[in-house]
């Protein structure tokens, strides 16, 4: 852990816990353990910094040839902090790291039952499962389908993984369904892109069985190594549905994203999943895809088995076949050398891969 990350870390946790013990709250403890390995039938070649083709170990960032990085640690704590204050944070570790991050951390206000207010380092609110992407308990698949919820430049920034800002959320409740509102703004430093003067909106409608979304963010984009991006505005909508009724599971999503200036780099997303839950065991099956004007491309069907072997346990086992085409020869250079999300050329199309993991959340 390097010292910037260990203060945040300690910050956060310190805040949380000097806070709640200060007004003699209960301090509440959970937590979410993801262990998984991901094997593919590929390797691959990528170009370096001086335009020379090398072989690479790991074909993407994504996709190990052996891949552990489906392992992972959350620790998250909250508490009530006096009336109508409440704080919450959550530290979390991945496989194939050594380090443990400041996940997220927030304090909300609920000024009245309807209307709430947060401030901190917010999850990402604009898609289906952006705020809960690490806990894989909590959905069917073994990881979110990655052409959305990849977090590379390629994908043009589908979803983000949190936001340092602020948020206003007002809820409304009928017989049957609740429905909500939420405003949104801040910046959010990503690995690939940092997005500055972020303003976002989200609205949300759901019942015991159905959930619907829809959200539009802009942001103000820098990174000087990228120039075609670089202090641009990027525009991502989203729509999306989730349906459990009667043992059928649905989800259905699509997000597109726009950059000023570029539209070589327009690019769109989307998936739709189905499956159907018999007792402990729910069989499903995915279909995803991702386009760019610059020719990048991939599609990916994704076989799978959840099976709810003990309460706040699940063993999922699947089977992807991938496909995907490179960038066009005019295409930005962040683009070139790769087919699709893969950092790289696979030897072979389209990849196979198997995965297993056990998700635990307490």
């Amino acid at each position: 852990m390097t010292k910037r990350q260990f203060k945040m870390a300690s910050l956060a946790g310190a805040m949380a816990l000097a806070m709640a013990t200060g007004v003699n709250a209960e301090v509440r403890w959970s937590g979410v353990i993801n262990a998984g390995v991901a094997v593919s039938d590929v390797s691959g070649t990528t170009t370096d910094d001086d335009g020379n083709t090398v072989p690479v170990k790991y074909i993407d960032r994504i996709y190990d040839k052996a891949n552990f990085g489906d392992t992972s640690f959350g620790l998250n704590v909250s508490a009530d902090i006096g009336h109508k204050w409440s704080v919450a944070a959550q530290l979390f570790a991945h496989g194939g790291h050594e380090t443990l991050s400041f996940d997220w951390g927030f304090v909300t206000y609920q000024a009245t039952d309807e209307v709430a207010f947060r401030a901190g380092r917010i999850k990402y609110p604009g898609n289906l499962v952006s705020e809960y992407p690490d806990v894989g308990y909590a959905y069917l698949w073994i990881r979110p389908p990655q052409e959305l919820y990849g977090h590379l430049e390629v994908g043009a920034s589908m979803t983000l993984e949190a936001i340092n800002g602020a948020s206003i959320e007002y809820m409304g409740m009928g017989d049957e369904w609740e429905w909500s509102i939420m405003g949104y703004l801040g910046e959010a430093d990503e690995e690939t892109m940092d997005h500055k003067q972020m303003h976002a909106a989200r609205f949300q409608v759901s019942s015991d069985e159905f959930k619907f979304l829809l959200g539009a963010n802009r942001s103000y984009m820098e990174q000087p190594g990228m120039t075609i991006m670089h202090e641009k505005w990027m525009t991502v909508l989203s729509a999306g549905a989730q349906m459990d009724w009667n043992n059928v599971i649905g989800y259905a999503e699509y997000v597109k994203s726009d950059t000023e200036d570029a539209d070589i780099l327009s690019t769109y997303a989307w998936y739709v999943t189905g499956g159907y839950r018999f007792g402990s065991l729910t069989p499903h099956l995915t279909y995803t895809e991702l386009k760019q004007d610059s020719g990048i491309e991939q599609n990916t069907w994704t076989l799978g088995l959840r099976w709810d072997m003990a309460p706040s346990t699940a063993f999922k086992v699947e089977y992807q076949q991938i496909d995907a085409q490179a960038a066009r020869s005019d295409a930005p250079a962040m683009t070139r050398g790769r087919a699709g999300l893969f950092n790289g050329v696979p030897d072979k199309m389209p990849v196979n891969m198997f995965s297993l993991a056990l998700n635990f959340v307490f």
